[in-house]
């Protein structure tokens, strides 16, 4: 936004402090649905806007050093919770409104 910040008002810099003023009525919060996804399920949050989905300018990449069948696991087990976890925001996000 082209905006300028805010000269009066609360600045809450912590996330969980953000999302708990924005239940309480004293605001909006800009979050990932994942981070509020309590909220989000008890209908305490709800989104503001249409999903809004932006692709990071870089991607995480997972490089195992090791070939142990033990890595190939854990780096198997990461990509599929991630995947679903995403998965799972979405929807939320998606179905809250």
């Amino acid at each position: 936004l082209a905006w300028p910040e805010p000269a009066s008002g609360p600045k809450l810099v912590d996330l969980g402090m953000t999302l708990e003023a924005a239940v309480s009525g004293q605001g909006v919060a800009l979050a990932r649905p994942s981070l509020a996804r309590h909220w989000l399920e008890s209908g305490a949050l709800v989104p503001l806007f249409a999903t809004i989905r932006i692709e990071p300018a870089a991607q995480y990449r997972l490089l195992p050093h090791a070939a142990s069948g033990a890595v190939a696991d854990g780096a198997r087990w990461l990509v599929e919770s991630s995947r679903r976890w995403a998965d799972e925001a979405l929807a939320l996000v998606s179905g809250a409104h």
